[in-house]
């Protein structure tokens, strides 16, 4: 037997009149309808099972009355049909302090239209998309659209916020935008908790076998995102809030991608180049200069309580959070990194790493030359307790083809012999020309070009480029060693 419950009586509070696809919104019926619980994905702490999310983390997503939604072109936002019951107008984006536009970034815009998916059903909720109009654009970075059916694959971490119910009982929503990890479902899964009633080409289920983890009333219209910050999906409905045999249930945003490009075009007073008929742009190649650098891990016997960061200057390049691996006894990856020094941040929850007592786990990372060489820049064991920093240098490619560099001729070069330049470097190979001593004759090259021996250097790359290979040369002549992509700082 279906289970019916009210949605949004909670969150809806009236206003003026909104236009809709057909003019002015409909005004609501006065029959009472009881549909499934529309759903509200937060971050554990305030939603079920959630933490506060971090300010900043999330910029496009978009608070409304009752309703989430996410920024998904400069004055257009994607939100769920069912929350066109909705009659506020004003909405906040950026901010993760509820209704508070002074947070810095954030920006506070009105909705004058909105416009429902066509074969929207609000029995079946199938197609439970809607976009909406702001009335004029943001100056905040959209969160990018998944164009894959395939996506999200079972098992694969999603990460869900809002600023819904805490608990199913609850009676007002988060004050802090909560955000909480989730896994996707595969179809048959999603069919056993609910009777087919999920349609796999515009649905997908998410949650935890164990439950207590969810969205909730409030976060209905919210993003649901993968690890790499791709909307994956709408927050749609479910049965109840957290409930292990009831996963919450989204709209999949692949499902009606044609759909919802067709309003930004229409809509936006900012068109995409896509919609004046140029090319969709192809898929980015990896950066010039960069090495497919593959990251390998093998678990103990719980791979749940693993997370890995990938850090280059204090920023987190690229992550899988608490509960990614569950499941796995080993995982491999292929990042494109370009020359440089990172760090790999490996955590356990539990706080006994990833070895000996449960398992015999490790980690290594190695780079692939364009000849087909590997080198390893990271092995060890999963010895650690809660957190492991292991640091690494990802090395240019010696293969790369140097490219030609005609040096400035706005001003002569001092003259230099070779005489000079062996003595610049045997002072470089014995570490003279680092930035704590400035004996070097290379030394100010770093803070002045056209010193000496790097003049020479750079008018002689033909006879003397092995010199950029040493790692002394390189770092004090950044310009010239930079130019025949020997070196990048």
């Amino acid at each position: 037997m279906r289970h019916w419950i009210v949605t949004l009586a909670l969150f809806v509070i009236s206003s003026g009149p909104v236009k809709s696809q057909n003019g002015l919104r409909r005004e609501k019926s006065s029959k009472k309808r009881q549909k499934p619980v529309k759903k509200h994905w937060a971050f554990q702490s305030r939603i079920i099972g959630g933490n506060d999310a971090p300010a900043g983390q999330y910029p496009f997503f978009v608070q409304w009355h009752g309703c989430g939604a996410s920024l998904i072109h400069e004055d257009i936002l994607l939100s769920a049909a069912h929350c066109d019951l909705i009659e506020y107008n004003d909405v906040i984006i950026g901010s993760h302090l509820r209704f508070d536009d002074t947070v810095p970034g954030a920006q506070g815009r009105m909705i004058v239209e909105r416009r429902i998916h066509p074969n929207f059903n609000d029995t079946s909720m199938e197609n439970d998309y809607m976009i909406m109009k702001l009335d004029s654009p943001v100056s905040i970075t959209p969160v990018t659209l998944n164009q894959h059916a395939s996506s999200p694959a079972a098992q694969e971490m999603l990460t869900v916020m809002g600023f819904g119910l805490e608990e199913e009982a609850a009676t007002g929503g988060s004050d802090t935008l909560m955000e909480v990890n989730v896994k996707a479902y595969s179809i048959e899964e999603c069919d056993a908790r609910y009777g087919r009633e999920v349609t796999e080409e515009n649905m997908f289920c998410a949650g935890t076998t164990e439950g207590g983890k969810d969205s909730c009333q409030g976060d209905s219209g919210g993003p649901i995102i993968d690890e790499f910050g791709v909307q994956i999906g709408v927050v749609s409905w479910g049965y109840g809030c957290g409930h292990a045999d009831y996963p919450g249930v989204y709209a999949r945003v692949s499902g009606s991608l044609d759909w919802i490009s067709e309003q930004i075009c229409d809509l936006s007073d900012t068109k995409p180049g896509s919609c004046r008929g140029e090319p969709t742009p192809a898929p980015t190649p990896p950066p010039e200069g960069s090495l497919p650098v593959q990251i390998s891990l093998v678990f103990d016997n719980y791979p749940e309580e693993v997370s890995l960061e990938f850090i280059r200057s204090s920023q987190v390049l690229h992550r899988h959070y608490e509960g990614a691996f569950s499941g796995m006894e080993s995982f491999s990856e292929t990042l494109h990194l370009l020359p440089g020094d990172y760090e790999m941040k490996l955590m356990d929850s539990f706080g006994d790493g990833m070895c000996c007592k449960y398992g015999n786990g490790s980690y290594e990372v190695t780079a692939t030359f364009s000849d087909g060489n590997m080198i390893s820049l990271a092995a060890g064991s999963g010895i650690f307790n809660d957190t492991l920093f292991i640091g690494l240098s990802v090395p240019d490619d010696p293969n790369e083809p140097k490219n030609e560099f005609t040096p400035p001729t706005d001003a002569p070069s001092p003259e230099v012999n070779e005489e000079d330049l062996s003595t610049g470097q045997n002072d470089l190979i014995e570490g003279g020309g680092n930035d704590m001593d400035r004996e070097s004759p290379t030394a100010d090259c770093v803070d002045n070009p056209s010193a000496p021996v790097c003049a020479f250097l750079t008018e002689n790359l033909e006879k003397y480029s092995y010199l950029c290979q040493l790692f002394q040369v390189s770092y004090d002549c950044p310009s010239t060693c930079g130019a025949c992509a020997y070196f990048q700082r």
